[in-house]
């Protein structure tokens, strides 16, 4: 009964808070900013003076990348969600005082990719899209630590050194491109392609040593250190989609007024067709495309480490799990407004259909599906469809590839009204919502075309 009660309380919490219609999260962009001109000023300070030239130019690369982020609205530094992040490093900082802890800054982000990565000096990046996907508190904690390891290991400074090695090796760059000149695509792809699995072998490497000292790190917390096993089998299957289950677009895009056409979804067969990815196939393993390989071997060493033979113990939350649940459910919207932001349209309204069969009366994600459309409808307009909405090829998750069909074979007036009625079949359910009545106004404009 206690367990009914918290899941209705849960129920009830959220609600709460998204019964009305989804503010996106506001970065400080100042505040960013500056966060990020303190690490250019601390790697500055610590650069040796007879530098190579490309190592200077692999950080300056790195600090304006930063810098583009911040401007546009990469990162959701200084956002509502910060206190939360930055509560879970003050614990690991706290249970371990050779953390350089005033060096240490989580820059959340609203990148789709199921990631978080070491920047280098101490700035920690980690993506809504993993956000998401974790269970609590505590594996968002060996996340960081994980993270704030691979700082302390110094990895980045050693993967820029193996870096400049390449860029050094004349003699490799000219058989790449003499191979590539020749004709000899997959023997090129293929000497490539040992020059990243050489990276790939020193990433794996660090990536056990990254565990070894952040379950370390996250072994002093607090926190409960059997959910690191837990995290990684997460990533595991973390290529998975988060929402499974099957993509009805007939359901999904439907309207009254305008009736959904069978031709939207038909294909010629040599269209989209051809072998793209199969040569790929032949060259690179599997594992190595995926977004967090190894990870049963990373369990197998974590299993047998000290830590994990200390009694069970600690607290999955250090915060109010409802405060965690409600940040993961906010990541999958700022995933919709990130992809929607960054022109990833079709990635964008994919993702909103998916939430929207979970919460059909939901504002945002339905004005959202009308601002997708239109959006696409302009890229049509453009004529830059494909950097809004991918081709259908197989590489393509099935549901994924489907909606892109789709969007491939709507006519630029089949899209506008499409938008249109979407919208218009909502009007009085969320005839209080500006950013609804404005996507509303611009669908007509168009559709009065």
């Amino acid at each position: 009964m206690r367990q009914i009660a918290i899941f209705c309380i849960l129920q009830l919490h959220f609600a709460i808070a998204f019964c009305q219609a989804y503010q996106p999260l506001a970065a400080d962009t100042a505040l960013a900013r500056q966060a990020v001109e303190a690490k250019r000023q601390l790697w500055l300070s610590r650069l040796p003076a007879n530098s190579n030239e490309w190592l200077k130019e692999a950080y300056e690369g790195r600090y304006n990348y930063l810098q583009y982020a911040v401007q546009n609205q990469h990162f959701l530094y200084g956002s509502a969600l910060q206190p939360f992040l930055d509560s879970v490093v003050a614990e690991i900082c706290r249970a371990n005082p050779d953390i350089p802890a005033d060096d240490i800054v989580v820059l959340p982000s609203r990148y789709a990719e199921p990631n978080a990565a070491s920047l280098g000096d101490g700035a920690i990046l980690i993506n809504l899209g993993l956000l998401r996907r974790l269970e609590n508190e505590s594996q968002l904690a060996f996340v960081l630590c994980h993270e704030i390891a691979h700082y302390t290991l110094q990895h980045l400074e050693a993967s820029v050194e193996q870096y400049g090695a390449v860029v050094d090796d004349k003699g490799l760059q000219k058989k790449i491109k003499r191979l590539g000149k020749a004709g000899a695509n997959t023997e090129a792809l293929g000497l490539l392609g040992k020059v990243i699995y050489d990276n790939r072998r020193q990433n794996r490497e660090q990536e056990a040593q990254a565990d070894a000292r952040g379950l370390a790190y996250f072994a002093n917390t607090s926190y409960d250190v059997r959910q690191a096993i837990r995290c990684l089998e997460l990533l595991d299957s973390i290529d998975r989609e988060k929402y499974p289950e099957p993509l009805d677009l007939k359901a999904a895009l439907a309207t009254r007024g305008y009736p959904f056409k069978s031709r939207w979804l038909e294909e010629e067969a040599s269209m989209f067709g051809g072998s793209m990815g199969e040569s790929e196939e032949e060259v690179f393993h599997p594992d190595s495309l995926r977004t967090h390989p190894a990870c049963q071997e990373r369990i197998q060493l974590l299993n047998v480490s000290a830590e994990m033979k200390q009694p069970a113990g600690g607290n999955v939350y250090l915060q109010d799990s409802l405060n965690f649940r409600q940040w993961v459910r906010a990541a999958d919207y700022e995933l919709v407004e990130g992809l929607y932001a960054f022109g990833a349209t079709a990635a964008a309204l994919y993702q909103c259909l998916k939430l929207l069969r979970l919460y059909p009366e939901d504002p945002y994600l339905n004005t959202m599906v009308g601002l997708c459309l239109l959006q696409v409808r302009s890229a049509m307009e453009n004529h830059d469809m494909e950097e809004h909405v991918p081709l259908p090829g197989h590489s393509l998750q099935p549901d994924f590839r489907q909606l892109c069909l789709l969007l491939h074979n709507l006519r630029i007036r089949e899209l506008a009204a499409l938008s249109y009625h979407f919208l218009k079949e909502r009007e009085a359910q969320f005839s209080s919502y500006e950013r609804f009545l404005s996507a509303l106004r611009e669908s007509q404009k168009h559709y009065g075309k």
